[in-house]
């Protein structure tokens, strides 16, 4: 058990594609540790997406198997984490297609993430100009967060998604665009269209110019 343990510690370190090449040549234990780095992450989006546990448990175990089924193919040309997101995203449209039925909106409760999640990223950093890649550049007080769910709830859900993916998850643009299937272009400028409504709700609502 112990060498168990001191294997999956010298492993925490390194890449999800050293993680992934160790694992394609035999190594379970490197695939022990890239599951739990991704994990809680994964379940979690799946959650918000259908918003229930039991078949966001479903969900996840048949994501899984997929992402089993295709590292072989991985070329790495993007990251790891969009890539998981992409699978996800395409294996959750596929289910609700199938059961002909649309998908709900992306949860914005806040109790539905988990722990890391929650210490790492607020919605006051929300409006970060499109055009960078630190989401927190323009990051405003972090007890406005409240109004400014209140705002994202009145998006529609494609513009809710890019700003939840933008926040929540720290993706680049480029890799919202990957994840939705989306052009860049459109991306950005559903983020723009967040920005400019959620600082006119704001304004609305709070009287403060953002």
């Amino acid at each position: 058990m112990n060498d168990k343990k001191n294997r999956i510690g010298s492993l925490a370190n390194l890449s999800d594609k050293e993680l992934v090449s160790r694992y394609l040549h035999g190594d379970e234990i490197a695939m022990n540790v890239f599951y739990d780095r991704y994990e809680k992450m994964l379940y979690f989006f799946i959650l918000k997406k259908v918003r229930r546990s039991d078949l966001a448990e479903d969900l996840f175990q048949e994501i899984w198997i997929k992402v089993l089924q295709n590292l072989p193919k991985v070329h790495f040309s993007s990251s790891m984490k969009s890539w998981l997101f992409r699978i996800s995203m395409n294996h959750i449209i596929d289910y609700f297609r199938q059961q002909k039925t649309r998908a709900p909106v992306y949860s914005l409760d806040r109790s539905v993430s988990h722990d890391d999640a929650e210490k790492k990223n607020s919605f006051y950093s929300l409006l970060a100009d499109p055009g960078t890649e630190n989401p927190r550049e323009s990051a405003i007080e972090k007890e406005k967060e409240k109004i400014f769910r209140q705002a994202l709830a009145e998006l529609s859900p494609e513009i809710q998604e890019v700003v939840l993916l933008r926040v929540e998850h720290e993706f680049k643009f480029k890799d919202i665009a990957r994840i939705t299937d989306t052009p860049l272009n459109t991306v950005l400028s559903r983020m723009r269209q967040a920005t400019l409504k959620m600082s006119e709700y704001v304004r609305e609502k709070g009287g403060t110019s953002l």
